[in-house]
């Protein structure tokens, strides 16, 4: 069995904007989910899933979006209809508090 208090990469892992002394933005989004990616990534376990509210989630949908490019002359299309980071699938969910996101793994197994 797996001891939290001997382990500490199996603990519960988080960023905090405010302790560390960044302000939450579409400019910042992607460096907290960086941060929480090398915290979390053990051998091939990794963050597979990323679920956000609704500000965190706009914020990184923002993030991306200097990096659109339009494949029609005719045609501007913007926005894009799913998202990944480094692997993982990232998801609104109108549950989920407005700003917080979590980085979740699947392939971890508690018996």
């Amino acid at each position: 069995m797996i001891n939290r208090a001997n382990d500490a990469w199996f603990r519960n892992q988080y960023y905090d904007f405010s302790t560390e002394s960044v302000t939450a933005s579409a400019t910042t989004m992607q460096h907290a989910m960086n941060r929480q990616h090398l915290r979390t990534l053990r051998g091939t376990d990794k963050i597979d899933m990323w679920v956000f509210g609704e500000t965190y989630f706009n914020y990184f949908e923002e993030s991306l979006q200097p990096n659109q490019r339009f494949m029609s002359a005719g045609q501007g299309e913007a926005g894009f209809d799913s998202y990944k980071y480094k692997g993982g699938d990232v998801f609104f969910d109108s549950n989920c508090s407005a700003t917080r996101m979590y980085g979740l793994d699947g392939s971890l197994s508690i018996h």
